[in-house]
This record gives structure tokens, sequence and C-alpha cells, in this order.
């Protein structure tokens, strides 16, 4: 998640070139996500574009995936380990570089009123697309450049007021914050020429097996260990995933294969169990430690 972009602003008055503006008077259709991976595999949209005018929430879904007076589109990565390795940011449209900023530290986890990293173009017909909490000396434009759709800005990550690695992508349509996505909640036209999946089911991001102290590594979004191989000298093991969209009254089950593929025997270690009884969670992380069994052989 993230919090209001608006203060940190740096901006350049420009005038848009007439190429850019060229067309019909309302903005373009979008023809790709900005943000490198697959939506709902790689990539996970968790905030919305809050519609709801009070002080209530609703995004365009009619879910709860955003936030009272969230502007945009927030989409995580998996975690500091792909953040470091890096996940492109690309201009959504064609245009002018309007604002940018650099500098600033990357790996934050919480709201504490830190400056972003953040790149703002303006795409032309009155639309502005916003690309902030980048990578640490990722901004890789200046303001008044020109720049194209697919074009890259930065790179993903957790700078400014943010609680991980994510991009919030926020499109102003003359100066009013505006939700390409359509839907229940969201009436007109989608502002994609082919709205981009958002499927909001079950899904395990990573995984992982260890003998080693997966509470020594720190709580997500800081990579947990694996393992490549386990000996049954190291006594336990670890067994840890992290996901999203996990339904209410979800279990979960453990069975130890020996090599041929037989289950070992073990009612204490083969059992199945509830994860949480109460209602869907966005997203979640988990591990469990482990008595090696000694016939594993």
């Amino acid at each position: 998640g993230d919090g209001q972009a608006a203060p940190l602003l740096r901006r350049v008055p420009v005038a848009v070139a007439p190429d850019v503006v060229a067309g019909p008077p309302t903005p373009p259709k979008l023809t790709f996500f900005p943000l490198a991976g697959r939506l709902a595999a790689d990539l996970f949209m968790f905030n919305f574009v809050d519609l709801d005018p009070t002080a209530g929430f609703q995004a365009w879904d009619c879910s709860n995936f955003t936030y009272d007076g969230h502007n945009g589109n927030d989409t995580d990565i998996r975690s500091f380990g792909e953040q470091l390795i890096g996940v492109p940011v690309f201009a959504a449209q064609d245009g002018i570089v309007v604002g940018a900023h650099d500098g600033e530290d990357d790996m934050n986890t919480e709201w504490l009123g830190q400056p972003a990293n953040y790149v703002i173009v303006d795409h032309g017909s009155g639309r502005e697309g916003w690309y902030f909490h980048l990578k640490k000396n990722s901004v890789a434009v200046t303001p008044l450049q020109t720049v194209y759709a697919g074009q890259q800005v930065g790179l993903c990550a957790s700078s400014g007021v943010s609680t991980g690695p994510h991009l919030h992508f926020e499109l102003r349509d003359s100066g009013t914050p505006y939700e390409p996505f359509a839907g229940p909640c969201r009436a007109g036209d989608s502002g994609w020429e082919q709205q981009p999946d958002t499927t909001l089911t079950a899904y395990i991001h990573d995984f992982g097996i260890t003998h080693e102290d997966i509470g020594a590594a720190g709580p997500w979004p800081f990579v947990w260990p694996r393992t490549g191989q386990i000996a049954q000298t190291d006594g336990v093991l670890r067994v840890w995933w992290y996901g999203t969209d996990l339904p209410a009254a979800s279990h979960w089950k453990v069975q130890f294969r020996r090599p041929n593929g037989t289950i070992i025997d073990r009612p204490n270690q083969n059992f199945t169990s509830g994860i949480q009884p109460n209602p869907f969670w966005r997203w979640y992380n988990w591990w469990w430690t482990y008595a090696l069994p000694t016939d594993m052989q």
C-alpha cells in the first residue's frame, strides 16, 4: 500500500507537442500495463482507485481492494529479492516528462511521510500519468524529455510512503483521478483497449523449504531462505509460502513422501489443519517447523 503522493510533486510546466495531442479529444485507451510481469501471476493488483466520494471506499469491481481517498492502482511484486533484480516500469503512453525525482531510500515498509522516487508524464489530451515508489537511482528520464509508450522510466521498489515494493500508477484526466478499469461499480467504457485480467482468486506467489531459521530473515517483503538439500541430521525442516486472496476457512495439508513415492505414515506429520477461520485475506505469509522424520530414506 501507499500514501498520498500529491505533496511530494516537483513539476515542470510544458507545452505538449502537437504529435502527442493529435487524435481524438479524449485520451486514447491504454494498450498494456506499465509494469513488467503478468498480472495475477507475477504481479498482484492490491489497491484500485477509491470511487466512493464519502468516508467509505469501493473499487471498480465493487470489492474493497482500495482504501479511502486512494487515487491510483497499486501493483505488488513478490519481494525485495525481485526488487533487487530489477522490475521495469514503463511509460503507459507517449508524452513529455513534467516531473521526476530520485535519490530516496527504496526499501520502506512504513508510512512515515518519506518522499518517493517518481516520474510524472504529460500524455496529452489533458492526461497525466504518475509512476511512484521507484527504485533509488533507477529514474531513467528527466523533465522536458519526450518519452514513448513502452519506454522504461524506472524500476519498481518501495520508496516513499509504502509498505512493500509496488508501482503506484495513477492517471489524471484534466486534473481528476481516473480509474481505467470498468465494471459493476464503475460504469462506462473501459480505459483499456483490452482490459487486463485482475483475477482475485487464491494464488501462492512463492514458497520454499529450508532448515534455516526463517524468523531471522525478517518479515515479508524480505526474501525467506531456501535450502537446496535437506539432511536427516538437520533435525527440523521449515516450510513457508506467501500468497494472496485466501478464502475464509481455508485448510492446508502436509505429507512427507519417501523418494520412492510412498507416504510416511506418521499421524503427527500428515495432517490437514485450518489456516484461519476468519473472512477472506487479501494477502498472507506463513511458515511452519516440523521435526524431520527419521525414516525418510
